[in-house]
């Protein structure tokens, strides 16, 4: 028997990889609420529209997955930590940017270590903009939701009440703090990545 349930759509991502875009895309397309998650990130890093951690304990089992579709983003570590520290430093400019940088380093390492043991689809960060409109259709064919919405027009704006940017590159210290996160011991989040980069869904 064919199940035709239309499947709740999940980002579980790292900050700064483009679950803002993504959500919107997918929301707006599908017209229904896309629920997003930095998992295990600090509390001030969640969208408004998200479960608990606790809810995705079971993420990976197939009784999840009959009713959710989870998907996650890889980005690469110097861009996404360098973003997210940036954006930081927009909102406040008194944080301690090493600081920010060393914990970032570990949480980039910690969240993906075990993703794909929850999460149904990976996607290359570099894919989300060239490749939406594929991305669209296999994520729709996926989870049996119709693209109703066909004219999808992007529309990310900065939020200061969420210290939110749409790019941490309007940061005038943003290449600075890039520096920064390039001088730092990056080995064992460029293994990280690397190994996934070869597991993200190919939509060329």
């Amino acid at each position: 028997m064919i199940n035709n349930i239309s499947k709740e759509i999940h980002l579980i991502t790292y900050p700064r990889c483009g679950s803002t875009y993504l959500s919107k895309l997918l929301g707006d397309s599908f017209q229904k609420e896309i629920y997003r998650r930095h998992l295990n990130g600090t509390k001030k890093m969640d969208p408004e529209y998200s479960k608990d951690n606790d809810y995705y304990n079971d993420a990976g089992s197939k009784s999840f997955k009959e009713n959710n579709y989870a998907i996650t983003v890889l980005r690469n570590p110097v861009d996404s930590i360098s973003s997210l520290c940036s954006m930081e430093n927009f909102y406040n400019k008194n944080i301690d940017i090493d600081l920010n940088i060393k914990q970032y380093t570990e949480y980039y390492i910690y969240f993906f270590k075990d993703i794909l043991k929850i999460v149904d689809l990976m996607i290359d960060f570099n894919d989300i903009n060239i490749h939406k409109d594929s991305i669209l259709k296999y994520v729709g064919d996926k989870t049996n939701n119709s693209i109703i919405n066909k004219n999808y027009s992007p529309e990310i704006l900065d939020l200061s009440d969420h210290q939110f940017l749409k790019s941490s590159k309007i940061n005038k210290n943003y290449e600075c703090i890039k520096e920064k996160v390039k001088n730092n011991d990056l080995t064992e989040c460029f293994n990280v990545y690397n190994n996934l980069i070869t597991k993200c869904k190919s939509f060329k």
